[in-house]
């Protein structure tokens, strides 16, 4: 198995949901679309530090707060799971 599956079976990530601008930016890094309040350094920092899986699963409307930018603006969300960088890489 490979280092992500052992540390995804080990349940060695965080679970977390993410908003549509999140969602945008982290599978295609497309920014056109964002509202005037997304924070896309909050993003990068997220992204500096943590490898995003995208689910399936997600939330046509939701409050809870964004785990890659930290916005709590009610809308849609969508399921990842988070792994950091440095667990991947074996350190």
């Amino acid at each position: 198995m490979s280092r992500l599956g052992d540390l995804i079976d080990a349940g060695e990530y965080v679970e977390a949901d993410v908003c549509s601008d999140c969602l945008l930016w982290i599978e295609n890094r497309d920014d056109s679309g964002a509202s005037s309040d997304w924070d896309r350094a909050s993003v990068e920092q997220t992204l500096k530090t943590y490898e995003v899986l995208v689910s399936d699963e997600s939330d046509e409307f939701s409050r809870s707060t964004c785990g890659a930018c930290g916005t709590d603006l009610a809308g849609h969300r969508t399921e990842v799971k988070m792994i950091k960088h440095s667990d991947l890489a074996g350190r």
